[in-house]
């Protein structure tokens, strides 16, 4: 055989071997209406959990989507809980006045400046920062969208590049804004 076709045939025979596995698979067989598995007593149902228990009214404990997925355990919801309204108002404002300063401090001489400088055009570009705040206030990811009818790439790379030390007031949660940014 070719060694050009050893590896390729390996593959080939173990995803074979597994499909066979996965086909083959031993099984409990169904019960049968008349046989000696008569006496043998039924799988008991899985219990409910009752109205009054802490698990059945907890979000983390409902079915996930698909319907016959067992339960989640407790403390594993879905999706995490969002932050309260309150929270959430006062880190955009806070989060809003961070960026204005940023513009002004590291966006504009870092990042625009010595793009202006190679090209003029387009005279101005768009963005749109997604930030994420643990609960003491500091960036822990970032995400920059940018609108494709004022597009620099130099531009969107240094902002890319620049380090995530954006902070705001600690909100107590972690935090997700979404905020606008123009540049000049």
């Amino acid at each position: 055989m070719d060694k050009q076709y050893l590896i390729p045939g390996a593959i080939l025979v173990g995803c074979t071997v597994i499909a066979l596995g996965v086909y083959l698979r031993p099984s409990a067989p169904a019960p049968a209406s008349g046989g000696a598995d008569r006496g043998a007593e039924p799988a008991a149902p899985r219990p409910s959990p009752s109205p009054q228990s802490p698990a059945a009214s907890a979000p983390s404990a409902a079915v996930p989507p698909g319907g016959d997925a067992p339960p989640l355990p407790a403390g594993m919801a879905l999706l995490p809980p969002g932050a309260p309204a309150a929270v959430q108002a006062a880190a955009n404002k806070a989060a809003a006045e961070a960026i204005a300063e940023m513009k002004k401090t590291v966006f504009l001489p870092k990042c625009w400046q010595p793009s202006v400088a190679k090209a003029a055009d387009p005279p101005k570009v768009k963005f749109v920062y997604e930030v994420t705040f643990n609960p003491e206030g500091a960036q822990i990811a970032r995400g920059i969208n940018e609108d494709r009818a004022g597009y620099r790439q130099d531009v969107s790379a240094c902002l890319n590049a620049l380090p995530m030390d954006l902070k705001i007031p600690p909100p107590g949660t972690n935090v997700r804004v979404s905020l606008p940014l123009e540049l000049p």
